[in-house]
Formats: structure tokens, sequence, C-alpha cells
């Protein structure tokens, strides 16, 4: 009796240092930083054993941007980088938790932040761009405001959903099915007229996180990013063609916001910390000329589309779309119609409503870019 008595509180201390191994065991690991001091692209990759997480501890100082990558350690690496590259200021990385790791990033101005995660073989890697807001401006002056060096003006169309995401679904048809075939009839037209560089987030059937849709929109310099999609609804059975643009204040009214919602939720994505540091750093006076013109670009895709499909207006909103947020250039996103609608739905999945749609997409973007002088 006396020596069960002993054994048994071996046995918890044994039981509890199992445990808090396996705990230790079950953390994501931070294993290395590596900064670029590129005056062009300053930047920092951090690599992890698996896909990092993280939180963003709000300050009132702009120029201080705190992470916290949550459920991590790491292993005794050069806490405070030395990092002098405008306009990041300094760099520390700290254990302030035993399972969370701290971030602190200092700017020397305000400026764009743009996080990337990545799998790259068996680890993730997760890397940090900062460009100063001054820089930002005079790339925009300079790659934005006319044609490319190529002498082409860049046109970025995101066809919604892919793969997985199937966005909404119908009797017969998909979302993803419907955008697709919009923006490759799009791309036959815009073909045709040799001073437009057309890209297009995918020309396949496959998954493409909302970042990275807009992200790549920025790598390429587009002076325009439209993002195609279609409608849905269980309330009624509306139709009719909807145009958005971006609104960091929140959504025009109720229905916008919850149609953001639904968007911003395609694929299972949850809302990137990443938007919150772009609204909190982004450079005010840049962000509201790029929303304006987006609000013209808006105006002349809604008049040109229901002149040309001959499809009824639902109007212009605004609402807080995640593939826009991340842009500096102008972007809208179009619900082409109802898929919920039988109706529109047969009319959505016609090839001649994808010709139609896809004139109207190349007429007004080609009047946009002339009216900015673009073109």
């Amino acid at each position: 009796m006396i020596a069960a008595r002993r054994i048994l509180p071996l046995v918890c201390l044994v039981a509890a240092m199992w445990e808090a191994e396996a705990a230790l065991v079950a953390l994501n690991r931070l294993e290395s930083v590596e900064a670029s001091r590129s005056a062009d692209d300053p930047s920092v990759v951090f690599r992890f054993a698996r896909r990092p997480e993280f939180v963003r501890v709000p300050l009132e100082n702009s120029l201080v941007l705190v992470l916290d990558f949550t459920d991590t350690d790491f292993p005794p690496i050069r806490q405070n980088l030395d990092f002098h590259s405008e306009p990041i200021r300094s760099l520390s990385l700290t254990q302030f938790a035993r399972d969370r790791v701290r971030l602190s990033l200092k700017l020397s101005e305000r400026g764009k932040i743009e996080i990337f995660r990545r799998p790259e073989g068996d680890t993730w890697s997760l890397t940090m761009r900062v460009a100063p807001a001054s820089a930002r401006a005079r790339a925009a002056a300079v790659d934005r405001s006319s044609p490319g060096l190529s002498g082409h003006a860049v046109v970025v169309l995101d066809p919604g959903h892919g793969g997985r995401d199937e966005g909404a679904r119908g009797r017969w048809s998909r979302e993803k099915d419907v955008t697709l075939a919009v923006a490759l009839a799009a791309r036959e037209v815009f073909g045709r007229d040799p001073r437009i560089k057309l890209y297009l987030t995918r020309s396949n059937d496959r998954y493409i996180a909302l970042d990275e849709r807009s992200a790549f929109a920025d790598r390429v310099k587009a002076n325009v990013f439209i993002s195609i999609h279609a409608n849905s609804t269980k309330e009624g059975n509306p139709s009719g063609v909807e145009v958005y643009f971006l609104s960091l204040k929140g959504a025009s009214d109720e229905e916008s916001r919850r149609q953001a919602e639904r968007e911003n939720s395609a694929g299972g994505e949850r809302d990137s910390p990443t938007n919150n540091i772009l609204e909190a750093i982004l450079d005010n006076m840049q962000q509201t000329s790029t929303i304006n013109q987006s609000s013209k670009l808006a105006n002349i895709l809604m008049r040109r589309w229901v002149r040309l499909t001959r499809q009824s207006s639902r109007g212009i909103r605004q609402a807080g779309f995640r593939v826009l947020k991340p842009i500096n250039i102008p972007s809208v996103l179009v619900e082409a119609g109802f898929i919920s609608n039988a109706r529109e739905e047969r009319l959505l999945a016609d090839p001649r409503y994808h010709d139609t749609a896809g004139k109207a997409l190349y007429q007004s973007i080609v009047e946009y870019l002339t009216s900015a002088g673009q073109l």
C-alpha cells in the first residue's frame, strides 16, 4: 500500500512531463529569418515548420507594427536583426510567451505592408514586403498614369472562385464556370487590341486565394483590376447586375455587407490580418484617389454592361470585398447576374452571353483608360 502511494505521484509527474513535452512538440517553429536589403524591394522572409498563424496587436502608433505568431516557438536565432533598409527602421523577435513569438516592426514613414504565406516543400515561408508611401506615390505616377515600359496598358481580369471553391450554385450551373467563361471570352476581344496587355488570374479550373489574386495585379503593375462573379440569394427571386467598389468605412447597405461577407469567405478562407494592417497604414490621400477612380470605373462598367447585355441594373454599391482591399489601382467587382434566378441562370450559361459580357468589359476598360489618359 505504501509502495503504491509512492508510485502514484511518480506516475503523475511522468505523465505531466510527457504532456508538457507533447505540447512543445505540437508547437510550430520559426526556423530562420532572412532580410533583403534591396532599396527597391525591402522585405523579410520568415521560414516555419508549418503554416504560420498570426494576430495583429493593435497600437495607436501607425509607424509600429506588432504581430504575434500563435502556437509558435523559435530557436535562439538573432532576436534583434540589423536591418536598416528604408522604410524599415528596426525589426525584433521575442519569445513573448511559451507558445507565442512576437514580431515588432518599426517604420521610418507610413507605407504599405504586404504579407504572403506559401508552402515550400515540407515547410512554409511568410514574406513581408514594405514599400514607403512616397515610393508608392512615385511608382503610381510612373507605372499607372501612363502605359508601361512595354507601351501597353495593363489589365487584370479575375474570374472569381475556381477549383475546390465552386462559388454559388444554380440548378445546373456553377459560379466558377460562368466567371471563367466570361473572362475567356473577354480575352478573345482584348487579344485584338495591341494597346492592351491582358492578364487573367486563372485561365482554368483551379483554386487561387483571394489575397494572391490582388497581389498578382500589383506585381504586373496593372492599370485596372476587375473581379467577375455571379450573384445568388434565397430571398425572393431578383435578377440584374451589381457593380461594387471598395469601401473601408462599411458597406453602403446591409445587402452589400452580406454579399461581401459571402465572397470573402469563399473557399473557407478567413479574413487575413494583412487587410487590417493595410487599412491602418495605407496613405489616406492615395487611398481616396484610388477609390474615386474605382467609382468612375464602376459607373462606366455598369453603363456599358446593361446597354450590351440588356440586363437590368441593381445599382453601384460599396462594400469591403477582400479581393479589392490590397490593391492601389482602380478596381471593381461585378456581379454579372443571379445564378439563383432560373431565367438569368440560363442567360449566364449561354456562350453568346459570355461573348457579349466580354465585349462590355473591353469597351468599359477602353473608355476608362482613354479618359484617364492611359491609352
